[in-house]
C-alpha cells in the first residue's frame, strides 16, 4: 500500500507543481481570451492575448495609458522584443513614422501589454467625450477617427489641417460609453519630400517644385522668374535662339550701339524662338 500511495502522490505532484487553479468560474470567451499561467503566483487566469484577425505590437508603457489611447514608439526595451510607447499627438512635433497604434487595455507606467495596429477594440468611450481628456466632440457610428492634433493620446473626428499630420487610425463601429472601433493604424500620410521622385533641400518661403528631366526628379527652386540672355556676336537679320526656359518669354533687343530694336518674334516651341529683322546687325536679346 505504501508503494501505491507514493505513486499516487507523485502523479498528483506533477500537476500541483505545474498548475494551480483557484476560484475557477464559468467564463464567456467573447474577447478571445485564453488561460495563461502567471509564473509569479502560480495561478492560471483568463488573459487577453494577441489573436487571429488582429495585428498587435508588444509594448511597454512609459506613462499611464488607457485602452483607446494612441501611442508612438519612443524607444525599445533591449532584447525583450517590446517597444516603449508614449501618447502620440499629431501636431507635427513627432515623426508620424513612429506611430504604433492604439492601446488595447489599461497600462500603468512600466507595465507591458499590446497596441493594436489592425483589428477591433471594444469597451471604450466612442461618443466623442475623450478617453482621459475632455475633447467635446460628437461622434457617430461610421465616423472616421484621426489621431488628435490637440490632445495627446486622443482621437478626433475632425481632420487636422497642415502642417499638422493627417493620420486616419480608426472608425466608429458602435457608439457609446462602452463602444467599439475598427482600427487601421497604417495610413500615416506623407511629407512632400518623402515621395520617391521629389528632392527637397532646405526649403525657403516662395519656392516652387520644378522638374529636372535629366534626373527625373522634382526639386525645390526659387520662385524668381526664369530668364535668358542671348549674345548675337555675328551680324545677321535672323537670330535663332534656343533658351530652354520651358515657356514663351518676352523679348527685348538692343544692338551693339545700345539702341533698342524691334523685330518679328516667332516662338518655335517653349524652348526656342526666332527673331527676324529688316537689316543685319549684332547685339543682345534679353528673354524673361
Amino acid at each position: 500500500m505504501k508503494w501505491i500511495g507514493q505513486h499516487i502522490w507523485d502523479f498528483i505532484s506533477r500537476f500541483r507543481n505545474s498548475v494551480y487553479l483557484e476560484s475557477v468560474t464559468e467564463h464567456v470567451d467573447d474577447d478571445a481570451e485564453t488561460l495563461v499561467k502567471d509564473n509569479t503566483t502560480g495561478l492560471v487566469q483568463w488573459t487577453k492575448q494577441a489573436t487571429a484577425g488582429k495585428v498587435h505590437l508588444y509594448v511597454k508603457a512609459m506613462e499611464d495609458l488607457r485602452a483607446g489611447h494612441t501611442v508612438y514608439a519612443s524607444g525599445a526595451v533591449g532584447n525583450s522584443g517590446a517597444i516603449e510607447v508614449n501618447k502620440y499627438i499629431a501636431n507635427n512635433t513627432i515623426d508620424e513614422r513612429r506611430f504604433v497604434g492604439i492601446i488595447e487595455s489599461d497600462l500603468r507606467t512600466g507595465e507591458f501589454g499590446y497596441a493594436i495596429t489592425i483589428g477591433t477594440l471594444k469597451g471604450i468611450e466612442t461618443r466623442g467625450n475623450g478617453i482621459t481628456e475632455t475633447i467635446g466632440e460628437t461622434w457617430l457610428e461610421g465616423d472616421i477617427l484621426f489621431v488628435s492634433d490637440t490632445y495627446a493620446g486622443e482621437m478626433t473626428n475632425v481632420q487636422p489641417t497642415a502642417p499638422h499630420q493627417v493620420i486616419p487610425c480608426a472608425f466608429v463601429l458602435k457608439k457609446g460609453p462602452n463602444g467599439t472601433i475598427a482600427i487601421r493604424a497604417y495610413d500615416l500620410g506623407y511629407h512632400i519630400n518623402e515621395l520617391h521622385d521629389v528632392q527637397v533641400t532646405t526649403p525657403t518661403d516662395g519656392q516652387v517644385l520644378t522638374y529636372d528631366s535629366s534626373t527625373e526628379v522634382w526639386r525645390n527652386t526659387s520662385n524668381a522668374d526664369k530668364h535668358y540672355t542671348h549674345t548675337q556676336s555675328v551680324s545677321a537679320s535672323q537670330w535663332v535662339i534656343t533658351h530652354n526656359l520651358n515657356k514663351y518669354p518676352a523679348v527685348q533687343v538692343i544692338d551693339s550701339a545700345n539702341n533698342f530694336c524691334v523685330g518679328e518674334v516667332t516662338h518655335n516651341s517653349v524652348n526656342q524662338l526666332t527673331l527676324d529683322f529688316r537689316a543685319s546687325f549684332s547685339g543682345i536679346a534679353y528673354l524673361n
